[in-house]
């Protein structure tokens, strides 16, 4: 698995040199950002100055054609041949001194100049052809106005709806001081082009239209963008009530390649229903922008080669020298040799390569100790190997050669008692019934002799046991009275596991039970219960117990190790205690004394737990 992972290890130079263009191109990528911004601002405030020159342009150009025109209205209202015809009541010399008025100014832009009577009724007209109707003029004279002021009129007139700018001069009489009438001017908006025209001319800008109402009065353009096609792409609907007026604003949006301007025009110090919507290319802005990404790019282009510097010089002070020690590292364990120190203009380097050399003399010194130690260990196993080999083999002979004896012996006692049974006083017939005991029981100590040597050295199958009814076989197949009696309690499990020793443990414990159990009624109870992983089977008796030394020497005998106390019936309890320390469970004496003794052994409930080596 460390292979494995090793593979996706990153090399230091290329984990710095990244860390080192991501933070460069970060900090590119703020600065590009923050110059992005700067630009957008300087552009920003371009184009709000843009729009305040251009509407202050704008407004000052309809004020010189206002102010041209009523200066045009006071001059000719005051004009001494006009006045002396109309006091003389002379028609034609009125009509020819207003026709003169009309035409001394042809590029004023006056449409409208009439004669008014103090009543407001049409006298004289040398307005326009065009717009020469009496019945309009009559109605555009009734409309209240200001004297000093221009006012806008939306009407019918020459069968079309036009808006004009009126306006009106009271002329009075040079002589009497009284109002012969008032000359009444008016400047028709509607199809306005030659203003318009003068009026692109004067801002520089490729179009413009006069705009009231929502509705395009004129249009000037030098561009293939045409208002009137795409007002309402353009613009939104104009404001309509005062307090919409009253907050309008110029305005520049963008439309596709050109700005968008709206200007409100302001007449006799108040916002009309008039504006000015203008078309402006958007290239200069354009230009400037790119400029200015240009510029961020360039400075992108300087960081990132900047970073690039930045890590080759770092890699090269920092981290080369490092490999460098690296490889002699590398090199020296490779070989089982003495690191060459390799020497640094950095001090903390020459430290460590300096530690590293003394790790790997110490690594390479520890690495021969532990060869020997392991080789001294081998040899030991294989010697302890062959003690153990030598030892089963002296504990089986012995056995087979003690028991040789013991069957003469046993013959021979056999035949004393048959052949002198009658003639033997009783004393020495008990002597030799008590010879034949002890012979049997020297038998029974060497066959558990042979049987403790053997634990643990077969080979178990597994297999699916069904503890209760092992439990009933092994006290029934136990020799003991009829009198004694198995009490089970708890929930006996069926599971897989290593049968044989299992088996052996139960058959050694139950046996004990009856077998030193003087009672002419021995119980013999076992409980269950699991816990953990593991099965705690507990085995009572009404037995006389365990004496304290033989508890105390099973308690402690932790290796294993045979002696004398176990080699009378503690040999079995040992066994049983063998067999489950090799299978991963533990037996312990829980209670034991004149009223009985209890034993509890655990026993893994699955096979997976165990590890028979």
């Amino acid at each position: 698995m460390n292979k494995v992972r090793s593979l996706y290890k990153v090399p230091l130079f290329v984990a710095i040199s990244t860390i080192m263009l991501i933070l460069f191109m970060a900090a590119a990528a703020i600065q590009v950002r923050s110059v992005s911004r700067i630009a957008d601002t300087i552009i920003d405030k371009e184009v709000s100055s843009f729009t305040r020159q251009t509407h202050t342009s704008l407004q000052l150009f309809f004020d010189n054609v206002l102010q041209r025109n009523q200066l045009l209205l006071q001059s000719s209202a005051v004009n001494f041949q006009l006045l002396k015809s109309l006091e003389d009541n002379d028609s034609l010399a009125i009509m020819q001194n207003l026709n003169s008025l009309y035409n001394s100014e042809p590029n004023s832009g006056m449409e409208l100049l009439f004669i008014i009577s103090p009543t407001n009724q049409v006298l004289y007209d040398a307005s326009s052809p065009f717009f020469s109707d009496e019945q309009s003029l009559n109605e555009l004279s009734q409309t209240p106005t200001n004297m000093y002021k221009w006012r806008l009129v939306p009407m019918n007139m020459a069968s079309k709806q036009q808006v004009i700018l009126f306006k009106k001069e009271a002329l009075i009489s040079p002589k009497s001081g009284k109002i012969l009438g008032y000359l009444a001017g008016g400047i028709v908006l509607s199809g306005r082009i030659a203003m318009l025209n003068q009026a692109r001319s004067y801002v520089d800008i490729d179009s413009v239209a006069l705009r009231y109402n929502n509705e395009i009065l004129a249009e000037s353009t030098k561009g293939s963008l045409i208002i009137r096609d795409h007002v309402n792409a353009l613009l939104t609907p104009k404001a309509q009530t005062e307090e919409e007026l009253a907050e309008l604003k110029p305005q520049l949006s963008k439309y596709k390649n050109h700005f968008v301007g709206r200007y409100p025009i302001i007449i006799a110090n108040l916002e009309s229903e008039l504006e000015f919507i203008t078309l402006l290319s958007s290239s200069s802005f354009d230009t400037l922008n790119t400029e200015y990404k240009y510029q961020a790019s360039f400075l992108l282009i300087a960081l990132f080669t900047f970073a690039i510097v930045a890590s080759l010089i770092v890699i090269g002070i920092a981290i080369r020298p490092l490999m460098q020690i690296i490889a002699a590292a590398r090199q020296a364990i490779d070989k089982n040799e003495a690191m060459q120190t390799q020497t640094s203009v950095i001090k903390e380097y020459d430290e460590l390569g300096g530690t590293l050399s003394q790790l790997i003399e110490s690594s390479s010194t520890q690495k021969h100790e532990l060869n020997h130690l392991n080789k001294q260990l081998k040899q030991n196993v294989k010697e302890l190997e062959q003690s153990n080999k030598e030892l089963d083999n002296i504990t089986y002979i012995a056995s087979h050669d003690l028991k040789s004896p013991l069957r003469g012996i046993s013959l021979l006692t056999q035949w004393l008692s048959h052949e002198l049974g009658n003639k033997l006083r009783p004393e020495a017939s008990d002597k030799i019934q008590l010879l034949s005991q002890r012979v049997n029981s020297m038998e029974a100590i060497l066959e558990r002799m042979l049987g403790y040597s053997k634990v643990g050295k077969k080979g178990h199958e597994l297999a699916p046991v069904d503890s209760k009814k092992l439990c009933q076989s092994v006290f029934s197949n136990a020799q003991h009275d009829k009198e004694n009696s198995l009490t089970l309690n708890g929930d006996f499990p069926i599971f897989t596991t290593y049968r044989t020793p299992f088996e052996q443990v139960m058959r050694h414990l139950i046996d004990n039970a009856l077998k030193h159990n003087p009672s002419p009624k021995a119980q013999v109870s076992i409980e269950v219960e699991e816990q953990e992983g593991y099965y705690h089977f507990k085995i009572s008796d009404n037995g006389p117990g365990i004496s304290a030394p033989l508890q105390e020497a099973i308690q402690s005998n932790e290796t294993l190790n045979d002696t004398p106390q176990l080699l009378n019936i503690g040999i079995g309890l040992n066994m049983a205690k063998k067999i489950t320390r090799l299978y991963e469970g533990k037996l312990t004496i829980i209670l034991s004394n004149e009223r009985g003794t209890s034993i509890l052994f655990t026993w893994p409930a699955r096979p997976s737990a165990l590890n028979i080596n």
